[in-house]
C-alpha cells in the first residue's frame, strides 16, 4: 500500500509541477501583452499591424509554454508508470523466488 501512495504522491507533484508550469506562462503573458501594448502606443504604434503581430508573437509563445508543460507532464507520468511496472514485476519475482525457496 505504502509504494501505491508513493507512485500517486509522485503523480500529484507532477500534475502541481504542470500547473506551476501554466500558471507562470500565462502571468508571463499577461504581463508581456501589458507592457508591451503600453510601450506600442507611447510609441505611436499602437493602431498598426505591428502591436497586432506582437500580440500573436505572444500568442503563440504561450501556447509553446502550455505545451511544454504537457509534454513534460505527459513524459513524467509515462516514467512514474514504468516505474510503477518495474516495481511489481520486480515483487512478482522476489515473491516467485521466496516460494521457490520454501519448495
Amino acid at each position: 500500500m505504502a509504494e501505491k501512495d508513493y507512485y500517486e504522491q509522485l503523480k500529484n507533484e507532477s500534475y502541481k509541477s504542470m500547473l506551476n508550469s501554466e500558471v507562470q506562462a500565462s502571468i508571463a503573458r499577461d504581463q508581456a501583452m501589458k507592457y508591451t501594448q503600453q510601450s506600442l502606443q507611447n510609441a505611436g504604434y499602437g493602431t498598426q499591424g505591428m502591436a497586432e503581430s506582437s500580440n500573436l508573437g505572444l500568442q503563440n509563445q504561450y501556447q509553446q509554454a502550455l505545451m511544454n508543460a504537457q509534454n513534460n507532464y505527459t513524459n513524467q507520468m509515462v516514467d512514474i508508470g514504468n516505474q510503477q511496472q518495474q516495481a511489481q514485476i520486480q515483487a512478482s519475482n522476489n515473491e516467485f523466488q521466496n516460494l521457490s525457496a520454501f519448495m
